[in-house]
């Protein structure tokens, strides 16, 4: 008990200065969570003005998550009111997010804005449409790790302090500090609803999904959080998936695959990004397997292969976004069964899923990769399809526990309600979906067969729906590399 309450007061002390979080108080209604050892996860604490009563309850969910209910009540007229509503994760984080807004960010989630000329250290709450899941944010200490959601529109935010970590959401909307992100201001997505009120003896209930739960290595604790949030968020499912498959008998997609790879054979490959030309040499190959009559698809290939080999430094990279080029190596060895091929392959898997073991993530979909210390989203898909690749070469279970790191960082990017379900956005500032989640159905139908964990399937199955329920077939890219993926 010493250790909570010395805890408390140290999470106290970095709240000084938060002009946001001053004011919070601890319901002492409400027991703290513990876990199996007896020792306290966390507590509940709430900021709300003072015409406002609240009371709070716990509803048990299931054996890993707890439901939080905050009522709020108004004894009179109220405009514009504003509640804060925490939970107090009592552990020195080691490791934290918010899915597709924050990873493990700098400066405790701080950011500054300028206030009279001077910068001003403020906590970033960000509005709900930026998050792929609603409220949604994760902690992680050496012993016990923390997930929470919502399943209503308001802001959220967690507070990282050197012994302690506040999990909030903010109720009515808000998108705080603008100062920091002037490319946002006057954007409509972000701003806040205006004229919010209670009417004398008015109710409005918060809610807060915890999943508390034992930290285990490589983040898996964070699979266990995304799982439940699947489990139980509200509008992940859009249409009951049809069952079929359209890109395994798809022709006119393969006849576009082909006139694709025929008009990349006319370019300079080397000048290429390394995007393109992984996606074009690895569907060289996977073309060479289908068309035997056209010989030169593998003999393309082969000589990409053999030039990522002659550009790899020492220590396995190849420099900015070169994580795209492991899969190559891999096409090139399974087409030769060329050691060689492998054995570069290897070397340049290690380094790039190093970054991704240790968390140091990006909270930008693209263009902020490895280079820079992070991977982000699209630069992540590589080290799934290495992984798996590996894992059916070598039958090692690291790759297979590789795969599902991956795979849960890019849930985390995948929208889980509303139209934008089954979607992806390029960063949090921006207010369009993108159709990047295709590429992942292939690696996560292969990740449900070898895991028995279902919920990559339905992923997968949501993926396909709402891409094709959003966007013409016609033209677009990923028909085309899906079916390259699936057709062999």
């Amino acid at each position: 008990m010493k250790r909570n309450l010395f805890t408390l007061v140290i999470l106290l002390v970095s709240l000084t200065g938060q002009a946001q979080l001053s004011g919070l108080t601890r319901v002492e209604a409400l027991p703290a969570l513990v876990d199996a050892d007896g020792q306290e996860i966390g507590h509940v604490m709430v900021k709300a003005d003072e015409t406002i009563d609240v009371s709070a309850r716990f509803v048990n969910v299931d054996e890993r998550v707890t439901l939080l209910e905050l009522t709020l009540t108004a004894r009179k007229d109220v405009e514009n009111p504003h509640v804060l509503l925490a939970f107090a994760h009592v552990e020195k984080p080691t490791w934290w997010m918010m899915p597709a807004t924050r990873y493990n960010g700098q400066d405790g989630n701080c950011e500054l804005q300028v206030v009279d000329g001077k910068p001003v250290r403020q906590l970033g709450i960000y509005s709900y449409q930026r998050m792929s899941i609603l409220g949604a944010g994760y902690t992680e200490g050496i012993k016990n790790a923390v997930g929470t959601w919502t399943d209503e529109p308001c802001s959220s935010s967690v507070f990282v302090a050197s012994d302690a970590a506040l999990h909030c959401l903010a109720w009515p909307e808000q998108d705080n500090p603008l100062g920091s992100r002037p490319w946002m201001i006057g954007d409509s997505l972000f701003t806040p609803k205006a004229n919010i009120a209670l009417k004398r003896g008015e109710q409005k209930v918060l809610r807060m999904y915890i999943c508390a739960i034992p930290a285990e290595p490589n983040r898996a604790a964070m699979g266990h959080f995304l799982r439940s949030v699947w489990k139980h968020a509200k509008g992940t499912k859009h249409s009951k998936p049809s069952g079929e498959r359209p890109w395994e008998s798809d022709k006119p997609a393969l006849k576009a695959a082909l006139d694709s790879l025929d008009q990349l054979l006319l370019q300079d490959w080397k000048s290429l990004e390394p995007r393109d030309l992984s996606d074009m040499a690895v569907g060289l190959f996977r073309a060479s397997k289908l068309i035997a009559q056209r010989p030169e698809y593998r003999e393309v290939a082969l000589d990409i292969s053999r030039h990522l080999i002659d550009e790899q430094y020492g220590d396995g990279v190849w420099g900015q976004e070169g994580g795209y080029y492991v899969p190559v190596l891999l096409s090139a060895y399974e087409a030769t069964r060329d050691e060689t091929f492998l054995q570069a392959a290897l070397k340049g898997y290690d380094p790039y899923m190093k970054e991704m073991r240790v968390g140091k993530i990006s909270s930008r979909a693209t263009g902020d990769c490895w280079w820079w210390g992070r991977v982000e989203r699209d630069s992540a898909y590589p080290l799934l399809q290495a992984a798996l690749w590996l894992h059916r070469l070598m039958g090692e279970a690291s790759y297979l526990t590789d795969a599902v790191l991956v795979s849960n960082f890019l849930s985390t990017w995948l929208w889980h309600y509303g139209e934008g379900g089954g979607l992806s956005r390029r960063s949090p500032s921006s207010p369009q979906f993108d159709t990047e989640a295709c590429r992942w159905i292939p690696e996560w139908l292969e990740l449900a067969r070898l895991t028995g964990d279902n919920q990559w399937q339905e992923k997968a199955e949501a993926i396909w729906e709402a891409s094709a329920r959003i966007t013409p077939r016609e033209g677009m890219a990923w028909p085309v590399r899906l079916h390259l993926a699936c057709s062999q």
